[in-house]
């Protein structure tokens, strides 16, 4: 189970049958009820390098697009009059 956690952006858990619970890693892993029944007290989240690195990048990529003007974005300019 900690390898799957460690390369996905989103989780639903089985437990006899029936979903447990459904959500990111970190709030899988941080959820009592997950901990009692699925992954067990030990458990450790961990994430991998290329997970964490794709995520980086893909946070840049946002950051990047949200400091774009939005005339430039539309490929325009205002001052084109």
């Amino acid at each position: 189970m900690g390898e799957t956690l460690a390369i996905t952006d989103r989780a639903y858990l089985l437990y006899e049958g029936t979903i447990l619970q459904e959500g990111t890693p970190q709030a899988l892993a941080a959820d009592d009820d997950v901990r009692t029944k699925y992954l067990g007290s030990g458990f450790v989240l961990k994430r991998s390098v290329s997970v964490e690195r794709a995520l980086a990048e893909h946070e840049a990529k946002l950051a990047a697009a949200a400091s774009v003007a939005p005339d430039e974005a539309a490929g325009g300019s205002l001052n084109n009059c």
